[in-house]
């Protein structure tokens, strides 16, 4: 009030100003509010998103070796040589090798290291991670060829390198909304985690996707990608709890822990994946019925 008085004894104009008008008006309050909100939205879940898969196309061979270049920190903080038996690692190469080399320009190298339980991941610059755990997972080649194409999917889509992008985007947007640039605490930061998390769901089930493409493509059953994933796992759980994880599910509530499991994971839930090797299955047989 004390600013519209002011406004009336220096100005001519006695009527009420537009911007007046607009700021007092509920319904233009209530449909702003609104567009801000679906806008807001649009730039989290589309726009983001498509802005660092655009970025990440275009950055230079260079910058993407520059963020490749981890391993040799990985090595230093994290992993230890590989225990394997030299001649299951030179069988494993030679298992690959031409997948990787029908593949060059993504420049994809293998390499197995110790140190960390079962787990397989790619580096932007191509390099291609497997632990002595997750090899002696595996039952048979298929398997790991499925997780070898996974991870060629990761660096197909350069998804590291988005994801860093994506990170850095939600970062700066969430201290413009909140001007919390001193003290970006928790608070703050959960929600740049939680979209984190739900990019990393999404370029995990896009790499999943392109697996059992590569493995349809090169006549491998898909079936071993389920497999796989379900051990990986079940040795997740039993390691965790120590038990069978057919176990877990007496008492207490599965399909409520499974939710928020998977609401704070950076991977889809174990039977999304099996359910997408169904889908994909069923997909592709109907082509072929048609075909037929």
């Amino acid at each position: 009030d004390a600013i519209d008085k002011l406004i009336k004894q220096h100005t001519q104009s006695q009527t009420v100003s537009f911007l007046h008008k607009l700021e007092n008006n509920l319904l233009l309050i209530l449909l702003s509010t609104l567009a801000t909100a679906f806008m807001s939205w649009g730039v989290i879940v589309y726009g983001i998103p498509a802005s660092a898969k655009f970025i990440a196309f275009q950055l230079p061979d260079f910058a993407t070796e520059q963020m490749g270049s981890g391993l040799t920190l990985l090595d230093e903080v994290l992993f230890e040589p590989s225990e394997l038996a030299e001649e299951r690692r030179q069988e494993i190469r030679e298992l690959v090798l031409p997948y990787l080399e029908e593949n060059q320009a993504l420049n994809p190298t293998l390499h197995f290291r110790s140190g960390m339980p079962a787990n397989a991941f790619a580096l932007p610059g191509g390099e291609i991670i497997l632990t002595d755990d997750f090899v002696n997972l595996t039952e048979n080649n298929e398997e790991l060829l499925a997780v070898l194409f996974h991870e060629l999917g990761h660096l197909q889509y350069k998804h590291m390198t988005r994801r860093a992008l994506q990170g850095s985007m939600i970062t700066i947007l969430v201290i413009l909304v909140t001007g919390d640039l001193d003290t970006f605490d928790m608070v703050t930061g959960l929600p740049t985690l939680l979209l984190d998390l739900s990019y990393s769901r999404d370029f995990e089930l896009e790499s999943d996707s392109y697996a059992l493409e590569q493995m349809h493509r090169f006549n491998i059953p898909v079936d071993n990608f389920a497999v796989i994933m379900q051990r990986l796992n079940d040795a997740y759980h039993e390691a965790e709890h120590g038990e069978d994880i057919s176990s877990s599910a007496e008492g207490g509530s599965p399909e409520q822990e499974n939710y928020i499991t998977n609401f704070f994971s950076t991977h889809p839930a174990t039977q999304d994946r099996v359910k997408l090797v169904e889908e994909f299955k069923k997909t592709h047989q109907n082509i072929l019925s048609e075909s037929n």
